[in-house]
């Protein structure tokens, strides 16, 4: 497909193309991409610093054979991970702010619907930034 152009480069004869048409699309899913990994990362934050608590008060019945030593161990390495993949998605949404590297903000975006935060908002919001983000392909470079 031919793109039109406006006019002819007058030093070096070149095409002259029209501006791109640029909307707030990739900008408003980079800013909800922050938004959801801030989110999930302070939901693992506020997880973390009430792990060894809140498994001193539960009185829920657990196997013998399950340690409650090796039960926090798991549960600090996800919450770990949960901060890790936040900061990759924090990256995402900067990519995506400044439309840069759409395959890596989309991934970015996918990344943080599984993060999990308060009462899942993170997830509805990194599934809104995911639509934004394949509604304005082309504006990427």
């Amino acid at each position: 497909m031919v793109e039109e152009f406006i006019d002819r480069c007058p030093t070096c004869g070149s095409f002259i193309y029209p501006p791109k048409k640029r909307s707030k699309k990739p900008e408003i899913a980079g800013g909800l991409m922050i938004v959801s990994a801030l989110l999930a990362i302070s939901f693992a934050i506020i997880s973390l610093t009430g792990v060894g608590e809140l498994m001193e008060v539960s009185q829920v019945e657990i196997s013998e054979e399950l340690d409650m030593d090796l039960l926090e161990t798991v549960l600090q390495i996800c919450f770990g991970l949960i901060i890790f993949l936040g900061v990759v998605q924090i990256v995402g949404g900067y990519l995506a702010y400044n439309r840069r590297y759409w395959v890596f903000a989309i991934i970015c975006a996918i990344i943080g619907i599984f993060l999990i935060g308060f009462f899942f908002i993170s997830t509805v919001v990194s599934i809104i930034a995911l639509v934004l983000l394949f509604m304005s392909k082309d504006e990427f470079d």
